[in-house]
């Protein structure tokens, strides 16, 4: 049983990653709390089949004969105040909602024009996003040499973005005494993408005159 962004418990106790549940058991999953601007938007079912209400951010089910790993999904439903600086290009100020103003956005941080000119693809998850962010930074070195446990040891790149990306404040991880998770397969959405790359500009991570 593998839940992410979720706790999930079974007669009152915490089930932790891979932990072994009996086929029939009653397991309740809880999604955590969403950050502020964002919703709970629904279960992600990867392995074992369930079908989950996505209306409810608790749900309960009976563990059926083959591993579960599910995770919760979120979504976006602020909305960014975008205005025009008199340079001619957009200025997106803290956050907003809707296709047209992601496009803004998108535009407004730089972030269009280094996936259109250089042919960056767009991240669609968290390991993806972070390998941008430092490969845009120059591939700096993180101060810290632990490893995550969720992606490979020989994938020193990933490892280093990763833990670059957080000691930066641009992402978060999932750390506890026992080992450090990054959940680097987590969707992330095309606007995240875009606040997380704003958010390095405004630090000075990177060089944006290329921009």
């Amino acid at each position: 049983m593998t839940a992410e962004h979720a706790t999930a418990t079974r007669n009152g106790e915490t089930l932790y990653s891979y932990d072994q549940v009996d086929e029939g058991d009653d397991v309740t999953l809880t999604a955590d709390a969403p950050e502020d601007g964002w919703v709970f938007a629904g279960w992600q079912v990867t392995e074992g089949g369930l079908t989950l209400d996505n209306t409810a951010d608790t749900v309960t089910f009976q563990m059926p004969t083959s591993d579960v790993v599910v995770s919760a999904q979120y979504e976006y439903v602020g909305t960014p105040d975008v205005t025009d600086d008199g340079s001619g290009d957009i200025v997106a100020g803290v956050v907003i909602g809707g296709i047209a103003a992601v496009g803004a956005y998108e535009v407004g941080t730089g972030l269009y024009r280094i996936t259109q000119m250089d042919d960056v693809a767009m991240p669609t998850n968290r390991l993806a996003l972070a390998k941008l962010l430092w490969e845009r930074a120059g591939k700096p070195e993180p101060e810290s040499t632990a490893l995550y446990s969720d992606i490979s040891a020989e994938d020193t790149d990933a490892q280093k973005a990763a833990r670059w990306a957080v000691e930066q404040e641009l992402l978060k991880d999932d750390t506890n005494e026992d080992e450090q998770k990054f959940h680097p397969a987590f969707p992330v959405s095309k606007l995240r993408v875009c606040l997380t790359w704003e958010k390095a500009k405004q630090k000075g991570l990177f060089d944006t005159a290329a921009e």
